[in-house]
C-alpha cells in the first residue's frame, strides 16, 4: 500500500534508474502454480496505479528456493502489461546436511557450491532477467560469496550484495563500518567485495 500510493508513484516515476523492490522473499507455497498467482497479482497492482519501472520479483522459503522463479517467470513477465519485470533470489545455500538435503538439491541441482553455480548459470540460460543476492555469511555460515560472484560474472549474470551498512547479526556482510558510511571505515570484507567488483567493472557499450 506504501508502494502503490499516489505520491510514490508520481516519485518513482520522474526518476531514471529505478527498479521497485517489493518482496524478495515472498510468501512460501508448495508449487509453481501458487508462486505465479502471488507474483502475478504483485505485479499487476504495481502497474495497475502506473507505475513505469522494472518490477524485482523474489523466491520464497526466505527467497531461496529459485526453482519457482525459474519454472513460473516466463509466465508472470508475460502477465506484466509493461514486460518489465525482473527476478531474483538469495544465493545463501548451505551443504548437505546430514539427512542428505540441501538448497541445491531442492531446487534440483547438484549439492555444495558447485550446484549453486549451477543454479546461476540456470538463470543466465533462462531468457529472464534475474539478478541474483549475494551475501558473505547468514545461518547456512559463509556462503563461499567471492566464489559466486566470480562465477556470475563469467556468465554475464548481475547480483546484487548484502549489505553496505546495517546487519547486526552478521557483522561480516557490512561492506562498511560505521553508521555515517564513511570509505574509511571499510571492512574487511568489504574491500575483498569492492575489489572482486572493481575488477569485473567494464564500461557500457552503446
Amino acid at each position: 500500500s506504501w508502494l502503490n500510493s499516489g505520491g510514490m508513484v508520481e516519485l518513482l516515476n520522474a526518476f531514471d534508474h529505478v527498479f521497485l523492490e517489493c518482496e524478495v522473499e515472498t510468501d512460501n507455497v508448495n508449487s509453481t502454480s501458487e508462486w505465479q498467482s502471488a507474483a502475478i497479482e504483485l505485479v499487476r497492482s504495481i502497474r495497475s496505479v502506473g507505475h513505469k519501472h522494472p518490477i524485482k520479483v523474489g523466491a520464497p522459503l526466505g527467497g531461496r528456493q529459485v526453482k519457482y522463479p525459474l519454472a513460473g517467470g516466463k509466465t508472470v513477465l508475460e502477465a506484466d502489461p509493461l514486460k518489465n519485470t525482473l527476478f531474483t533470489w538469495q544465493a545463501y545455500w548451505k551443504q548437505a546436511t546430514s539427512t542428505g538435503w540441501s538448497y541445491q538439491s531442492d531446487n534440483g541441482f547438484r549439492t555444495g557450491i558447485e550446484g549453486t553455480k549451477e543454479a546461476l548459470a540456470a538463470c543466465a540460460n533462462s531468457g529472464l532477467c534475474f539478478i541474483p543476492g549475494f551475501d558473505w555469511r547468514d545461518d547456512v555460515g559463509p556462503t563461499g560469496v567471492l566464489e559466486l560472484m566470480a562465477h556470475a560474472h563469467t556468465l554475464g549474470l548481475s547480483y546484487q550484495f548484502w549489505v553496505l551498512f546495517g546487519d547486526g547479526m552478521y557483522p561480516e556482510n557490512n561492506m562498511l563500518g560505521h553508521w555515517n558510511l564513511s570509505p574509511g571505515s571499510i571492512t574487511p570484507s568489504g574491500a575483498a567485495v569492492q575489489k572482486a567488483l572493481l575488477a569485473q567493472r567494464q564500461f557500457a557499450i552503446l
